[in-house]
């Protein structure tokens, strides 16, 4: 285990993992390799430089207890078809409510298994969105998650369903938008032809 707490941390080497575990408690990892053959776990919130490798990678992006959503910075972000990423989606605030990766450098998915845990508590609002990578700058999301092209509808909780795309935010972030939920109710009030008459 590498448990990292202090934000500055100045460390300038690889941080590699191998069959190892890098929790992040608000501290800050140089760049993270999972070298081939090999794997590695990733938990926690904080910043990293960028994330890769050939190994298989899960990026779990809550707490240890696998609830509490979290955020992590990172340089470029490459995944492969042996990565695992785990999101928490409990409330509409990111890195609080909401897991999110924020990313300052380029992203590629690599069909990198998606997996997202919906709060039975939480009832997100029709047509409200979930920034699930933010994406810096204009460069384009590379690839996809496994068996998710852009426009997927994801089902949570057997009942919630959501869409999936990797051009929304300001045109280059993954984002989650919920297609059911609480609806906003309204009323309409009509006033009378003559106002001093009450209808």
């Amino acid at each position: 285990y590498l448990v990292l707490a202090n934000p500055a941390n100045s460390y300038t080497g690889q941080t590699a993992l191998s069959w190892g575990w890098l929790i992040l408690q608000g501290g800050r990892a140089s760049d993270v390799v999972v070298p081939s053959g090999t794997g590695g776990y990733v938990y926690g919130s904080g910043a990293t430089g960028n994330i890769g490798g050939g190994g298989r990678v899960i990026v779990n992006l809550t707490d240890l207890s696998r609830v509490k959503a979290t955020a992590i910075s990172t340089g470029n972000l490459t995944f492969t078809n042996q990565t695992d990423v785990t999101y928490s989606l409990n409330g509409p605030a990111p890195g609080m409510d909401y897991s999110q990766v924020r990313v300052t450098g380029t992203v590629s998915l690599g069909n990198a298994n998606l997996y997202i845990n919906l709060s039975p508590s939480f009832i997100p609002s029709v047509n409200q969105t979930f920034v699930l990578i933010d994406n810096d700058g204009t460069d384009p999301v590379s690839g996809t998650f496994n068996g998710l092209p852009d426009g997927s509808i994801i089902t949570l909780n057997s009942a919630d369903p959501f869409r999936l795309t990797y051009f929304g935010g300001d045109g280059n972030d993954v984002v989650l938008t919920s297609l059911s939920g609480a609806q906003l109710t309204t009323t309409t009030l009509t006033s009378s032809q003559n106002p001093s008459v009450p209808g």
